[in-house]
């Protein structure tokens, strides 16, 4: 089974989220902040994947969490 992507997790669980409108779970707030999350931890991993035999991992963790910051966070 493949990896569920950051955007078809909001998609289901906004689908979720609708159709139980009387006694909504979690608020669409929630599910869109655990979509950010995911998608930061998959854009984070994927930067790491590409750069895996470069440096040790605590070092490269640290600069694809400032990549991630640096190109997808606004201020």
């Amino acid at each position: 089974m493949k990896q569920q992507t950051a955007v078809e997790f909001y998609r289901q669980e906004l689908s979720a989220l609708v159709s139980l409108r009387e006694t909504k779970y979690k608020t669409e707030q929630e599910i869109f902040k655990q979509a950010n999350e995911m998608f930061e931890q998959q854009i984070i991993n994927a930067r790491h994947n590409g750069r895996q035999d470069l440096r040790d991992n605590g070092a490269m963790y640290r600069e694809d969490k400032q990549y991630y910051n640096e190109t997808f966070k606004s201020e």
